[in-house]
C-alpha cells in the first residue's frame, strides 16, 4: 500500500535533491562548516547555570540539546563512511528525539568536545568526497516536517523514514544541526528573559 505523501514531505525531498543530490560538493562542504561553527559558537555562550534550565516543562534545557546532537550524530559518522565507500548502511541514521540515558547528569565539557571532534569526523570526510563518488548507496534517515494544524494550535510532527544518497546525508545532517541550532536560541531567549 502506498501512502501519498504530504506537501512537507515533497518539498523536504525536493530541497535535498536540490541542495544535496544536485548540488556541488564544495558547497556542501562549506554549508556544514558553517553550521557547525554556527552550533558551537551558540553552546559556548550558554552559561554554567543556563545550562540544566528548561524553557519549559517538556522542553530540552541546552545540555539535553547538547546531548541530543552528540548521541544522534556520533554514530551517523559510520552510516556516512560507508555511503562514501559505496555500502548502504542497514540501521537508521539520525533518529529523532535520542538522547542519553541521564543527559542531565553529563559533563557539559565532555560533550562540547564529544561534538566537536564528531564534528571535525565529519569534515575530513565530506572533505575527502568528490563529485565522482557514486550516489547508488542509500541510508535509512528518519524524517519530521512539522505540517499545520488546527487553527491555533502548534504545528505538529510528521515523521517517516527515507532513504538519502551520501549528499543528501551531509545536507539533512546540516538542517539537523540548524534546527537545534534555532532550538537551542529560543530556548535561550526565554531562559534569559525570565
Amino acid at each position: 500500500m502506498t501512502t501519498e505523501l504530504l506537501t512537507e514531505q515533497v518539498r523536504a525531498m525536493d530541497y535535498l535533491r536540490r541542495k544535496g543530490t544536485d548540488a556541488p560538493v564544495a558547497d556542501l562542504r562549506r554549508q556544514l562548516r558553517s553550521a557547525f561553527r554556527d552550533v558551537e559558537a551558540l553552546l559556548a555562550s550558554v552559561a554554567p547555570d543556563e545550562r540544566l534550565l528548561a524553557p519549559a516543562a517538556g522542553k530540552w534545557s541546552p545540555q539535553e540539546i547538547l546531548d541530543h546532537l552528540v548521541v544522534s550524530h556520533g554514530p551517523a559518522i559510520e552510516h556516512f563512511r560507508q555511503l562514501l565507500t559505496g555500502i548502504s548502511p542497514e540501521a537508521v541514521a539520525i533518529p529523532a528525539g535520542l538522547q542519553s540515558a541521564a543527559p542531565r547528569s553529563l559533563s557539559w565539557d565532555l560533550l562540547a568536545s564529544n561534538l566537536a571532534a564528531i564534528h571535525g569526523s565529519f569534515e575530513k570526510l565530506v572533505a575527502a568526497a568528490s563529485e565522482s563518488l557514486p550516489l547508488e548507496a542509500k541510508a535509512i534517515v528518519e524524517m519530521v516536517v512539522k505540517v499545520p494544524a488546527t487553527e491555533g494550535a502548534e504545528p505538529r510532527p510528521v515523521h517517516w523514514y527515507e532513504r538519502l544518497d551520501w549528499k543528501q546525508f551531509v545536507q539533512v545532517l546540516r538542517v539537523h544541526t540548524l534546527e537545534h541550532r534555532a532550538q537551542l536560541d529560543r530556548t535561550l531567549s526565554v531562559i534569559r528573559a525570565g
